[in-house]
């Protein structure tokens, strides 16, 4: 057996206020203050390899039996927070 996984991605859908639908990889999960919220990236090619930025969304996740509940992070102060924990996790796996 090979020792390298093929890469599935966790993909969820999205709606926003406009009720536009968007189709998210989830990219990592933070716990923060005794939640956890899951970081997104949407879920779509990136044409220009040149930009390093990409847009995340950060979403508190709840959980509903089997389920995975999403409610939106209101609050900016919260989302930096949550946003440099998790960039400060994905540097120290680097």
């Amino acid at each position: 057996m090979s020792e390298e996984q093929e890469y599935e991605p966790q993909l969820v859908s999205i709606t926003d206020d406009n009720g536009q639908e968007f189709v998210m990889e989830l990219i990592g999960l933070v716990d923060q203050d005794g939640s956890t919220y899951g970081v997104f990236q949407p879920f779509e090619e990136i044409e220009d390899d040149d930009d390093d930025d990409i847009d995340v969304v950060i979403m508190k996740v709840l959980e509903d039996g089997d389920e995975m509940q999403l409610e939106s992070v209101a609050d900016d102060e919260l989302a930096d927070k949550i946003l440099a924990a998790f960039t400060e996790m994905v540097e120290s796996e680097q």
